[in-house]
């Protein structure tokens, strides 16, 4: 049991790792504005396919990414949050990085 949850929370934090390379990219459809275009997906060549790690039905993780914004939601943990790659560079990276570091 320990092994299977073990494996699982190493697999979001790998996934978790290589999605966090976000970049600034101003909205498209605004001037001046960054907006998250993960929420927004107003251009889908901006977004990447999500992925869904799943341990049992009720134990999910759902990593959702664009070219700016990553949003995690985690069923079971009851943890969803979105990141900009403002928000990322201005400190809330040691926030996620905590995060990742207890999975």
């Amino acid at each position: 049991m320990a092994n299977t949850l073990r494996l699982y929370l190493t697999c979001i934090r790998n996934t978790l790792e290589a999605a966090m390379c976000l970049q600034n990219f101003p909205c498209q459809e605004v001037e001046r504005h960054n907006k998250p275009e993960v929420e927004l997906k107003t251009s889908p060549e901006l977004l990447l396919n999500p992925v869904l790690i799943c341990r049992n039905e009720a134990e999910k993780c759902l990593i959702e990414t664009s070219i700016n914004s990553l949003r995690i939601s985690l069923k079971g943990f009851v943890v969803s949050m979105r990141c900009l790659n403002i928000q990322l560079s201005l400190g809330s990276i040691n926030t996620l990085g905590c995060l990742i570091g207890s999975l």
